[in-house]
């Protein structure tokens, strides 16, 4: 079977090649690749008490939450960052990580032939939120909003 670095042709499918230069992590055992592989190397849990919200009502108190995040740090328009959604706001930061992970020259890049893989647990992202909020929240000067939520 080829590896997903090599160009093959199976039956209809034809397979690209791929490089994966870079990886950014946020999760609830750490907010970069670092932190959090030290804490799986650690045997450490993310899961601590609900800090959002007064839980004590409920069954469950508490949850795998990503704690301590700033997309401030992330964001080139921070004014964007109050248009988007908690989750946008995690994988902008993922996406960041990977590029710096990567060693991308911005400048250097053509945006069209740079992807991003986002894996999440049990959260409702919107790709295509992620890719406006991504696109004229951080690229274009003003953060037009028009678009989110609305289905294609």
């Amino acid at each position: 079977m080829p590896s997903a670095a090599s160009t093959a042709t199976n039956d209809s499918t034809t397979l690209r090649r791929v490089v994966i230069t870079g990886i950014g992590v946020v999760s609830p055992l750490g907010n970069t690749l670092d932190a959090s592989w030290e804490g799986l190397l650690a045997g450490r849990s993310g899961v601590a008490p609900i800090q959002q919200f007064d839980a004590s009502g409920f069954p469950v108190t508490h949850a795998a939450t990503v704690k301590n995040f700033d997309a401030r740090g992330y964001a080139r328009k921070r004014k964007a960052i109050k248009l988007m959604d908690r989750k946008i706001q995690l994988a902008i930061g993922a996406a960041a990580q990977a590029g710096q992970h990567a060693g991308l020259d911005e400048a250097a890049v053509d945006p069209t032939r740079l992807g991003s893989y986002i894996g999440t647990g049990l959260a409702a992202i919107a790709i295509e939120e992620f890719g406006d909020a991504l696109y004229r929240g951080e690229i274009d000067d003003a953060a037009d909003v028009s678009g989110f939520g609305t289905a294609s």
